[in-house]
């Protein structure tokens, strides 16, 4: 959970214009959607940035992208009709965020 510059209500289910790229190399160039947590009692928060994406000519893959509070920090609101907010940046996915997270408590 983080620490977030946004309220829960100011972005969840909002649209995100992503423009950013994964840590094996992926770009991504769309729009996305934000799923945000309620506050905890402390105000901390998820964010989560869920990407549909085309990875082979035939199939679509959707991807998860729990946001730190730096990339938080990184999402900005648009003027623009198609979506709420912009992220430019680097994404990682919530599943490598996690194996980061237990080799850091194994060693």
């Amino acid at each position: 959970m983080i620490k977030s510059p946004w309220l829960p209500r100011d972005v969840n289910g909002k649209k995100v214009l992503v423009r950013a790229v994964t840590l094996s190399g992926l770009e991504l160039n769309g729009v996305a959607e934000i799923v945000a947590s309620g506050l905890n009692p402390e105000g901390l928060m998820h964010i989560e940035i869920i990407v549909t994406y085309d990875s082979r000519p035939w199939e679509k893959t959707q991807a998860v992208f729990l946001l730190s509070e730096r990339q938080a920090k990184r999402l900005k609101r648009s003027d623009n009709d198609e979506y709420d907010f912009v992220y430019e940046g680097i994404l990682e996915p919530e599943a490598v965020m996690d194996e980061r997270r237990l080799e850091k408590v194994n060693q």
